[in-house]
């Protein structure tokens, strides 16, 4: 497991760039959505959309430990919200005990639990405020700032690999047959290193984070379009989760978008929190609506989005399938 020097390392700064707002300039506007999709029968994405840590997690695993991994990563990641920045070495140490967590996971069908986790987050460089971009895995995250949309995140995967070797182009990666094959993910597979990016906060920025049940079934020119539609902002990542499932659905579709906006258009919109693993230690929700749906679903065996749990075996590892309906070697 990575240490905290090795983490610094990993860190991409490009020191000319420089934020050219205070914090008291801009606010944050957030939303998060998830769907467990048209084929699953188990819902193994997490996310965190709580200022100021914005996070998809997205699970693999044996006999449903795909979701108490990405559940493990939401439940220490959310015992940093709440604050206006958090450090690095927070994200360090929340990685580390996540991974712990996970490796503990006690499951007797001999494939290891592990999650993918992609994270937007507010920290103070230099003084001045940035987004700190983190990635494991292939769920991404896209930035669209002044009108541009790019992918900020790598995916760590099999037919990224081709891509960057030049053995094939994007256009063939999208149905390559094992473009859901993942190559780092934690705690499944040797190669737990994520990847961070620093950019400096501009108002009117724009990130989604998202699961690649979102990637694979939408392209990025829809999701710039609908990231463009600002006149329901609050709602736009439900939006999104809806296109994947309207396109097929064929695995869990999860999207978290924040945005950097004037200080009275500051809010969170939907759902702060969201995993299926019950009696995680979660922080106060300053939605009060939101934590009695959660003490509502803990009671009655639901997740936030009114859907019955399964206890449907989950699927697959890094390198494994984990689509048992597929015939697609390798599906993450």
């Amino acid at each position: 497991m990575l240490d905290e020097g090795e983490v610094n390392k990993l860190v991409n700064v490009e020191l000319s760039l420089r934020a050219e707002r205070h914090p008291e300039d801009f606010g944050v506007s957030s939303t998060g959505a998830t769907d467990v999709g048209l084929v699953r029968a188990v819902n193994e994405d997490s996310f965190v959309a709580y200022d100021p840590i914005f996070l998809v997690a997205d699970g693999m695993g044996g006999h449903n430990a795909g979701e108490i991994a990405s559940g493990i990563v939401v439940d220490e990641f959310a015992s940093l919200a709440g604050g206006d920045y958090i450090e690095l070495e927070d994200v360090a140490d929340a990685m580390v005990r996540s991974y712990e967590r996970i490796a503990s996971i006690d499951d007797d069908s001999g494939r290891s639990a592990g999650t993918t986790v992609a994270m937007v987050a507010l920290t103070l460089h230099e003084s001045e405020p940035h987004w700190l971009v983190m990635n494991l895995g292939d769920s991404r995250v896209y930035m669209l700032r002044d009108g541009e949309f790019s992918q900020v995140s790598v995916d760590h995967s099999v037919v990224q690999e081709l891509v960057d070797r030049g053995e094939i182009t994007l256009d063939q990666a999208r149905v390559h047959p094992y473009r859901n094959m993942i190559t780092r993910a934690l705690g499944a597979g040797p190669d737990t290193r994520p990847d961070f990016w620093l950019i400096p906060v501009r108002l009117g920025d724009r990130f989604l984070i998202c699961s690649d049940g979102v990637t694979g079934e939408v392209s990025d020119g829809e999701l710039q379009a609908m990231l463009e539609e600002t006149s329901e902002a609050g709602f736009v990542a439900q939006r999104i989760v809806e296109t994947a499932v309207t396109h097929g659905g064929r695995d869990n579709a999860t999207a978290v978008v924040v945005s950097a906006v004037d200080p009275q258009q500051a809010g969170s919109y939907g759902e702060h929190i969201f995993t299926t693993v019950d009696r995680l230690e979660l922080p106060v929700i300053a939605d009060e609506h939101v934590l009695d749906e959660r003490e509502s679903w803990s009671s009655e065996g639901e997740d936030l989005t009114g859907r019955q749990r399964s206890g449907t075996e989950g699927e697959g590892a890094v390198g494994i399938s984990r689509a048992p309906e597929s015939d697609e070697p390798g599906l993450d």
